[in-house]
């Protein structure tokens, strides 16, 4: 069946127990209501689901850091309610409260997110109800981004690759109504009409399965990495109230969506790396090794550069997409 057209009943992600992480539970929460439970649809080439369980945190919002750089450290996390200030809690549980405010604004924290390209330093990307855009960096400092109109909801930063991604390539993008507003940090860029109103995004990532949290009942759900291999990079779109997942990509000169879930009224939606064990270190960005031994193997999620100097890695290096190995700049082969 060719999923890049939009035929009705598509590969539909079906929803049903095991158990999340309180960190990662955290991470996927923001602002709960009562209403009924996911409801399914049942249809063919499903990709499994599994429900993990109801969130404690209802009225509160927390985002969880996923990248160390620029200031920020794997597992800080973030909290706010309905206000312009955030406050920052360090993996040894030390509390600043207040961590940043954002002066001037006049509506709340709508959402968190952290760039995960590198394009935009690994800061946090904010938005308020008033349509505001914001920068944050690890020493709390802020910058205006720009201003949308409407209600901002749910931000992706999406990488560098124009022929795959055309005007979001390298951009911020926020959800809207009918469709997402792009930006390049220097002010509003514009908006791709969807015909579909977002409530969050998430970029497909290699080696990372799905979380979502439901607004209806709080139901976290889950879905293994294997079921999204032929969507990588891709965009995953939550649609507000529908409680439909679109995939959206780019089809010729435009973009295209085929919905491949359905629930109820999705409020957060997220990858996070599938194994974290002993034996594997699980790294996003590209890795440089210097002097330095791996007991196992060394998983990276995005096809940057990895340079290994005098160093060892005990097991397998697994590369997404077809990686080319250099000795001393000499290049041996290319994979297939």
């Amino acid at each position: 069946m060719d999923n890049r057209r939009f035929p009705g009943k598509s590969s539909i992600i079906k929803l049903s127990a095991i158990i999340l992480p309180v960190a990662l539970i955290a991470l996927l929460v923001t602002g709960l209501t009562t209403s009924a439970m996911v409801s399914l649809e049942p249809v063919t080439n499903e990709i499994s689901l599994e429900l993990l369980g109801q969130s404690e945190h209802a009225g509160q919002s927390v985002y969880v850091i996923q990248d160390t750089g620029n200031g920020f450290r794997r597992g800080e996390k973030l909290t706010w309610t309905d206000s312009e200030t955030l406050c920052r809690i360090s993996v040894n549980g030390q509390v600043m409260n207040p961590w940043v405010t954002l002066a001037g604004e006049t509506g709340v924290i709508q959402s968190v997110y952290q760039d995960g390209t590198n394009i935009y330093g690994s800061d946090l990307i904010v938005s308020t109800t008033s349509g505001n855009i914001w920068r944050i960096d690890g020493a709390g400092n802020t910058r205006l981004v720009t201003t949308i109109s409407g209600y901002p909801q749910g931000i992706a930063t999406i990488p560098e690759n124009p022929a795959k991604y055309g005007d979001w390539s390298g951009k911020i993008l926020v959800g809207g109504i009918n469709g997402v507003h792009f930006t390049g940090g220097n002010g509003l860029d514009g908006f791709t009409f969807l015909g579909i109103t977002p409530v969050d995004l998430a970029v497909i990532t290699a080696g990372e399965d799905f979380y979502g949290i439901a607004s209806a009942d709080g139901g976290l759900w889950h879905a293994h990495a294997e079921a999204f291999s032929g969507m990588i990079g891709d965009l995953l779109v939550a649609e507000q109230y529908t409680g439909v997942l679109w995939r959206i990509y780019r089809d010729g000169g435009g973009y295209a969506k085929t919905a491949i879930a359905q629930g109820s009224d999705w409020r957060r939606i997220m990858f996070f790396p599938a194994e974290e064990t002993s034996d594997r270190a699980v790294v996003r960005r590209g890795t440089m090794l210097t002097n330095a031994r791996i007991e196992g193997s060394l998983w990276q999620l995005t096809g940057e550069t990895t340079q290994i100097s005098n160093g060892t890695i005990t097991s397998d290096l697994l590369l997404p997409g077809t990686p080319q190995l250099q000795i001393n700049k000499t290049r041996l082969f290319q994979e297939q």
